[in-house]
């Protein structure tokens, strides 16, 4: 779910070109072996689906597309309505889903995927779908009064050295 929220976070107006380029960054996690990437099985790529079904995934790209074209038409509002209801509907989201489910069916075995729908379905995986959306609006929250307090410290700390005016 964190893919839908980077990836559609970079496009809300206002912040477009702002986003510093990024260095990719090494999983945590070794990627499966390439064999499963190459032509994963039908049946894998099923369970993927189910298990972005079962985060919210799906869901969480609907918001995020709706939430996106509303910034825009906010943004710019002199554009037609017809012209965002008729992006809307060429923006599928079942394309961003897809490249989701390539993601997933090269870095899990189908061994995995099967695990991680187990705990998605149980009543545990059931709850942290029904509470991340509260935790990462609380961490959005935190994260950003905890960079302007850094920020204050790091300014501070370069003024107290003579580097910043």
């Amino acid at each position: 779910m964190w893919i839908l929220f980077v990836a559609f976070s970079f496009a809300v107006p206002g912040d477009l070109g702002s986003a510093a380029p990024t260095t990719p960054t090494t999983p945590s996690t070794p990627i499966a072996p390439a064999a499963t990437a190459v032509a994963a099985p039908e049946a894998k790529q099923a369970e993927v689906r189910r298990l972005l079904v079962l985060t919210g995934a799906d869901r969480l790209a609907v918001q995020s597309l709706d939430t996106m074209i509303s910034g825009f038409r906010a943004a710019m509002p002199e554009v037609p309505a017809e012209v965002w209801a008729e992006l809307r509907t060429e923006l599928r989201t079942e394309d961003l889903l897809d490249k989701m489910a390539a993601l997933y069916t090269r870095r899990f075995t189908a061994e995995e995927i099967a695990a991680l729908v187990a705990f998605y379905e149980s009543p545990l995986g059931r709850r942290l779908v029904e509470e991340q959306p509260a935790i990462y609006a609380e961490a959005t929250r935190v994260g950003q009064e905890w960079g302007v307090e850094a920020a204050e410290r790091a300014i501070e700390t370069l003024r107290a050295r003579g580097v910043v005016f």
